[in-house]
């Protein structure tokens, strides 16, 4: 009988060590779920509305070393802003998610093609009369252990402004020097960044932007130059040390546009997703001047 009783507990004992080491299956899959939402629903969106009008969202998750797992694009029309949810199945492991919303290129195209966390960027938007720039992309990621202690809806993802407006406040726009015959007036800022890596959200190009001297559209006039004393919603993106210049330009219907002189109001850092004001003096022609920075300060 005792040896039995024996048997029966090394037989047991060995059941449940064999199941203590039983590891888990890494081709089980289980599902997660994250829920997307824009940070700030009122920057660069209409008003009423928690998501901007046109914009695609895209996720990929990446693997602990940066390989795509999974992609994948919620079309513009499809989108529900109160319940965007990302539901995916995955083996219990270390991942990266990237989640973007942005507007796709004229031709079809998307904002970044995913290939590997470690390198992969965001192109940002290429308008073919102005440039480059990140206006209406909004970004996020997130790293996250997924394995059986972790609830299967992670977290609530917030996608954050890729892009500020600035404005430029001139307090004596009305009467500061100007060079003789300026009609027009346009703040140009230079290096002009934009695109980001998707790993740590910095600047990766940038090109040197230059006075638009074809299209008047994009200029403010002299008239309203003094009047307003302002030029509002300069697009701009993350940089170190960006130079904020006003250039004073000469438009004519018989000649050829030129630039008459141009001043530096401005050198410093700009960050993502905030309204910003620059605000001082032009003064006389030959002042340097540095203007004051506002954040949160919105001109209308």
């Amino acid at each position: 009988m005792k040896k039995l009783l024996f048997m029966l507990f090394a037989t047991t004992l060995l059941l449940v060590s064999c199941d203590d080491n039983n590891p888990i299956d890494d081709n089980k899959k289980y599902k997660v779920t994250f829920k997307v939402s824009l940070s700030d629903t009122e920057f660069g969106v209409e008003s009423g509305t928690k998501w901007p009008v046109g914009n695609y969202c895209q996720y990929v998750i990446y693997k602990e070393n940066g390989d795509v797992y999974t992609t994948k694009v919620m079309e513009a029309g499809t989108l529900d802003a109160d319940n965007i949810r990302i539901v995916e199945e995955i083996p219990y492991g270390n991942y990266h998610i990237a989640v973007i919303s942005a507007k796709k290129t004229a031709n079809g195209n998307l904002a970044f093609e995913p290939s590997k966390y470690d390198t992969d960027y965001c192109n940002g938007n290429h308008w073919a009369a102005k440039g480059r720039d990140n206006r209406n992309i909004y970004f996020e990621t997130l790293s996250f252990n997924f394995d059986q202690q972790v609830s299967a809806d992670i977290a609530d993802l917030q996608l954050k402004p890729a892009w500020s407006y600035v404005s430029v406040r001139v307090k004596d726009a009305d009467v500061c020097t100007l060079p003789e015959g300026t009609t027009h007036v346009q703040c140009v800022i230079n290096p002009y960044y934009y695109g980001f890596s998707i790993k740590d959200k910095k600047p990766v190009s940038y090109y040197e932007q230059s006075a638009t001297l074809t299209n008047t559209g994009f200029l403010v006039s002299v008239g309203e130059f003094r009047e307003d004393k302002a030029i509002l919603d300069i697009v701009a993106s993350k940089s170190q040390d960006a130079v904020f210049k006003l250039v004073f330009i000469k438009h004519s219907q018989t000649e050829s546009a030129t630039i008459l002189g141009e001043k530096v109001i401005y050198t410093g850092n700009i960050e993502n997703g905030e309204y910003i004001t620059l605000a001082g003096n032009l003064g006389d022609d030959g002042e340097p001047v540095q203007f004051e920075v506002n954040p949160g300060e919105v001109l209308h």
